[in-house]
């Protein structure tokens, strides 16, 4: 299991205080403009390919009362065909911290078998901004079999509880759910009040989430410019 924990030094920036990889999920530090301003910033780097049949996959990610972490995917990630594959995420988000976590897309190529959890557990006057995107198979192919759920919690109480089986591709592919898109891109800010743009879902006061469906990655520019802006707003101007 990969971890990271981010907590608040005593000159009140944000320090990394564990720093944990494992294969094939490497964590590194990352320097620059974000670091003058409190933020502590790191990457998830893949040492190997990744997600290939068998792999068992989890990562833990605290961050501590009061701090802020930008975290941040290299590269995408392709689930291979094969072998059931797992992915866990769990990230913890104390008391008044802040995060960004932006994933990069999470291709299911044909014949892949993929169970992934991403719970997100938010602490009181906690906020943030997470993207993901699921991509339903590689270019003119149909997608494996993937199960998906990501939960977002509070006190306890469901934020956002939804599961998506790519295996049932027939429900799918009906007009009330995709249609013909294969890239399904969700944006969620949690924990902070504000309007919530047209289309999006108000989950609450302080919580909305923003969904955009598209035949390609790269006709999601409006998510993208969104994702830029709720980040800087968050964690600063400079973030990346």
């Amino acid at each position: 299991m990969s971890s990271l924990v981010v907590s608040v030094g005593e000159d009140g920036r944000s320090v990394v205080r564990r720093l944990r990889g494992s294969a094939p999920l490497a964590l590194r530090e990352l320097r620059g403009p974000s670091d003058q301003r409190g933020v502590q910033r790191v990457a998830l780097v893949q040492t190997a390919a990744y997600l290939v049949g068998g792999d068992a996959v989890a990562l833990h990610v605290r961050v501590d009362d009061g701090a802020a972490l930008e975290l941040s995917e290299i590269s995408a990630t392709v689930v291979h065909p094969g072998e059931p594959a797992c992915q866990i995420i769990d990230i913890e988000v104390g008391d008044h911290a802040r995060l960004v976590f932006a994933e990069l897309p999470l291709i299911i190529a044909a014949g892949a078998r993929l169970e992934r959890r991403i719970t997100l557990t938010l602490g009181v006057g906690s906020q943030v901004v997470h993207r993901d995107t699921l991509v339903l198979g590689r270019h003119g192919e149909a997608p494996g079999d993937a199960l998906t759920r990501t939960r977002v919690e509070r006190a306890g109480a469901p934020v956002l509880d939804e599961t998506l089986h790519s295996g049932d591709l027939y429900s799918l592919r009906s007009a009330a759910v995709l249609g013909a898109a294969r890239v399904i891109a969700t944006l969620g800010r949690y924990g902070t009040p504000g309007a919530a743009p047209e289309g999006a879902f108000e989950l609450s006061e302080t919580d909305t989430l923003v969904r955009r469906l598209a035949r390609r990655t790269r006709d999601l520019g409006e998510i993208d410019a969104r994702q830029r802006d709720w980040s800087a707003r968050l964690l600063g101007p400079d973030t990346r």
